[in-house]
C-alpha cells in the first residue's frame, strides 16, 4: 500500500479522482474527455466514446469511414471523395453521371459503368460539348460517342483541333462532313473535312465557300509562298541568301503570315499536308513565327508543341517541336 502523505493523515481532499493535497489517485469520479478516452485530471485511459452523427463526431469533429452522407462522389459531412470503381449501384452511378456540377472525370467514369447505354451516350455528349476546362476529357468523350450530329457539333465548334480531329474522323454522314468543311472554326479541320468528302456535288459547294488567303496587297498567294519557302533547297552557296530574301517577303505580309505558317505546320504534323519535303526549312518557319512576336505567338508555339502527342512523324518532332520548345524557353528566359 502506498504511504499516505502526512498532509492527508486524517483524510484526503478529493477533487474527483485526485487528492488536491497529496496528489493521490483513486479509480472513481474521473473527469473524462469522452472523445479522447482520457481523464483530464489523472490521465487514465479508456475506450473512446464519440457522439456520432453519421460519419462525423458532433463533439470533436473526428470522422470515420462509414455512414457517409453522399452527394455524388463527395460526402456532405466530411468531404471524403469516394472511389467510383467501388460503386456498383446503378442508381448511384446514374446520379453521379448526370450531375453537371460534378468533375467531368467522375462523370465519365460513372457513365462508363452504366448499363443504360442511352444515358451513357447522353453523358458523353454533354461532356464532349460543354466540359470546357479539360481538352483531354472532351477527347475521351468523343472516342466513345456514336451520335453523328454531336460529333459534327464538336468538330465544328470545339476550340481545340486535337478534339475536333477525332470527332471528324468518326463522321460517315457526307452531309455532316460537308457542314464541317464549310463551318468549322479551325481552318485545318475545314480542309481535313474537304478531303473526306466523296460526293462531287458537295465538294463543289464546299470549295466555292472556302476562300484562299492572300497577302495585304493581293500580289502573292501567302499559302503558296509558305510552301515554297518550306521546301526550298538548291545546295548552293546562295541558298541562305535566297532563303533570307524569301523570309523578308513573307514578313512583309504582316501578322497574317503567322496564322498561315502555324496552320501549315500543324497540318504537316497531323499528316494532312501533301507538300513533299516540307521539313527542309520547317525549323526556320517556326523561328519566323517567333520573330513576328504577335499577341498569339506564344499560343501558336505551344499549340505546335501539343501536336507531338498525336503524331509519330519524325521530321515534325525534330524540325518543329524541338525548335518550338527552344523558342518558348528563350521567350520565358527573356522575361
Amino acid at each position: 500500500m502506498k504511504n499516505m502523505s502526512i498532509k492527508c493523515l486524517f483524510g484526503h481532499k478529493w477533487n474527483g479522482c485526485k487528492c488536491g493535497r497529496c496528489g493521490e489517485i483513486r479509480d472513481e469520479q474521473h473527469d473524462w474527455d469522452l472523445c479522447k478516452g482520457k481523464c483530464k485530471r489523472c490521465g487514465k485511459t479508456q475506450a473512446e466514446q464519440h457522439d456520432w452523427n453519421g460519419c462525423k463526431c458532433t463533439r470533436c469533429g473526428k470522422t470515420r469511414d462509414e455512414q457517409h452522407d453522399w452527394k455524388g462522389t463527395k460526402c456532405n459531412a466530411c468531404g471524403k471523395i469516394r472511389d467510383i470503381n467501388t460503386i456498383t449501384d446503378q442508381s448511384v452511378l446514374s446520379d453521379i453521371a448526370q450531375q453537371h456540377d460534378e468533375d467531368c472525370r467522375f462523370r465519365m467514369l460513372a457513365a462508363h459503368k452504366l448499363t443504360d447505354q442511352t444515358l451513357a451516350q447522353a453523358v458523353y455528349a454533354d461532356v464532349a460539348k460543354y466540359c470546357k476546362y479539360s481538352d483531354s476529357m472532351r477527347e475521351l468523350a468523343v472516342e466513345v460517342l456514336t451520335d453523328q450530329s454531336v460529333l459534327a457539333y464538336v468538330a465544328i465548334n470545339d476550340e481545340c483541333a486535337w478534339v475536333c480531329r477525332p470527332a471528324l474522323e468518326k463522321l460517315i454522314d457526307q452531309n455532316l462532313i460537308a457542314d464541317v468543311a464549310k463551318n468549322a472554326k479551325k481552318e485545318i479541320i475545314r480542309k481535313f473535312a474537304l478531303g473526306k468528302l466523296i460526293d462531287k456535288s458537295l465538294i463543289n459547294k464546299v470549295e466555292v465557300s472556302q476562300s484562299v488567303k492572300k497577302d495585304v496587297d493581293g500580289k502573292i498567294d501567302i499559302e503558296k509562298a509558305v510552301r515554297e519557302f518550306a521546301v526550298y533547297r538548291d545546295l548552293s552557296l546562295e541558298q541562305d541568301k535566297t532563303l533570307d530574301e524569301m523570309e523578308n517577303k513573307l514578313l512583309a505580309a504582316g501578322e497574317n503570315i503567322e496564322v498561315v505558317i502555324f496552320e501549315f505546320l500543324a497540318r504537316c504534323g497531323m499528316g494532312l499536308e501533301t507538300t513533299n519535303f516540307w521539313w527542309n526549312n520547317a525549323d526556320r518557319l517556326v523561328k519566323l513565327i517567333s520573330r513576328i512576336n504577335s499577341s498569339k505567338t506564344k499560343f501558336h508555339l505551344e499549340e505546335l508543341v501539343k501536336v507531338k502527342h498525336i503524331t509519330n512523324i519524325w521530321e515534325y518532332h525534330t524540325k518543329v517541336v524541338a525548335v518550338a520548345e527552344e523558342e518558348l524557353k528563350r521567350r520565358n528566359a527573356s522575361r
